[in-house]
């Protein structure tokens, strides 16, 4: 089916019926629900929409109200919803190809890349103690180390004065630092 005969289908017309089952008022432009759901399933705009129907905005969201729908942004995200669970169907269906090619391959690398991909797998993560060998270098960690210690310390002890005010606090801690 293509857009210019369902323009055709979008320009054909119903009168209101008034009271008396007399037409009255404007006429009627009636919508092909069909196209407007094939618009929206290829990410076409509301202004889009209504330019391939020849309608505007409100005539498009009157007409998706009369048919049993909420309004066009409604309408597009459910639509949206549907391409979404059809995306991830169709890439679930490429995954367990991907799987089934590199099984039958052994093609371990391929495995392994999958793996990492779409398991969450991990290269162990190897972590080794460097020893240091120099003695003068051992000293001046020790004593970097010890240094730290007595530096928490203070700070420990100064924090946790109730006697002094946070001013005093501050100036203890400044002349620490310094």
């Amino acid at each position: 089916m293509t857009i210019e005969s369902n323009k055709s289908k979008a320009n054909k017309t119903s009168f209101k019926k008034g009271t008396s089952g007399n037409p009255s008022g404007r006429l009627k432009k009636e919508i092909d629900l069909n196209l407007v759901e094939e618009l929206c399933k290829i990410n076409c705009t509301q202004a889009e929409i209504c330019q391939v129907l020849e309608v505007d905005d409100k005539t498009l969201n009157a007409r998706l109200k009369d048919a049993g729908h909420a309004t066009f942004s409604q309408f597009f995200n459910k639509k949206a919803l549907n391409r979404t669970i059809s995306k991830r169907r169709k890439i679930a269906q490429i995954e367990e190809a991907q799987f089934d090619v590199a099984i039958e391959e052994r093609n371990v690398p391929m495995l392994i890349w999958l793996g990492k991909q779409y398991l969450g797998q991990k290269e162990p993560i190897r972590v080794e103690a460097v020893p240091i060998v120099d003695e003068a270098a051992r000293e001046a960690h020790a004593k970097h180390i010890e240094d730290n210690s007595r530096c928490y310390k203070l700070i420990a002890r100064i924090m946790s004065d109730e006697e002094l005010s946070i001013k005093d606090k501050e100036k203890k801690l400044e002349l620490l630092a310094s």
